[in-house]
């Protein structure tokens, strides 16, 4: 079965019930800037990492890294994305 790599706050918000959008704004940073540390492309910053595991009811350290997950895990997510994109 195909495998996904993702970070742990990418299934973090895969898993919450806001958006994205609402969950930056709630954290007070730019949805883009989430978007970046949700795909890795960016460090997190200590003040945005305090937001986030506030938000989260989580530790700083659950933010960080990555999870191989199967696909079969989170295509449910992915159809639900794709479809609130139209």
């Amino acid at each position: 079965m195909p495998t996904e790599r993702l970070t742990k706050l990418k299934i973090l918000l895969l898993e919450a019930d806001e958006s994205q959008y609402r969950i930056a704004a709630a954290c007070g940073m730019h949805p883009s800037i989430l978007s970046q540390y949700a795909l890795g492309q960016r460090q997190m910053s200590i003040k945005h990492m305090r937001a986030l595991a506030k938000y989260f009811r989580c530790t700083q350290q659950d933010l960080h890294g990555y999870e191989v997950i199967e696909w079969a895990d989170i295509a449910p997510f992915k159809e639900e994305m794709d479809a609130g994109q139209d």
